[in-house]
């Protein structure tokens, strides 16, 4: 089982135009967090737990209409490895925040091929209330410095 302390780190909020409102002065915000979790993870089957905490400022002004909120997060996202490969991951998520708008149970879903040269791909789909469903993909490489393919 992997513990992790915790991490400490930025989400930024990148503002664009709203459904059907004339904004003036759109501004990109950002929000701190720490993140605490847990890792049990075995051959084919990995269990993580997770809180996300704002600090700091948890409620900016994004224009002249609208604010913009950090959330709360807890969660618990359950993996499984179909192959060494090919992995998979299943997660339920609350969030709540000081603006009350985003606050709310959500789901998301994983799939991801990792490649042995150390490239892997993978995509991701999410969906609560607040945000509905968000689908983005990954595309990672990992390099190796120990002189080793």
């Amino acid at each position: 089982m992997k513990i992790k302390l915790g991490c400490f780190d930025n989400r930024r909020m990148n503002t664009g135009g709203p459904d059907g409102a004339k904004v003036k002065n759109r501004r990109n915000v950002s929000f701190y967090q720490v993140a605490l979790g847990l890792e049990a993870i075995s051959n084919n089957w990995e269990w993580k737990p997770y809180i996300l905490y704002p600090v700091g400022d948890t409620e900016r002004k994004l224009n002249n209409k609208f604010n913009g909120g950090a959330l709360d997060t807890y969660g618990l996202d359950m993996g499984y490895n179909f192959t060494p490969n090919l992995k998979s991951t299943l997660g339920y998520y609350y969030q709540q925040g000081d603006l009350g708008a985003a606050d709310g149970s959500g789901v998301k879903g994983r799939l991801a091929y990792h490649f042995d040269n150390g490239l892997s791909v993978g995509t991701n789909v999410s969906y609560d209330d607040a945000f509905y469903t968000r689908i983005s993909a990954t595309f990672n490489y990992r390099f190796r410095f120990d002189g080793q393919q």
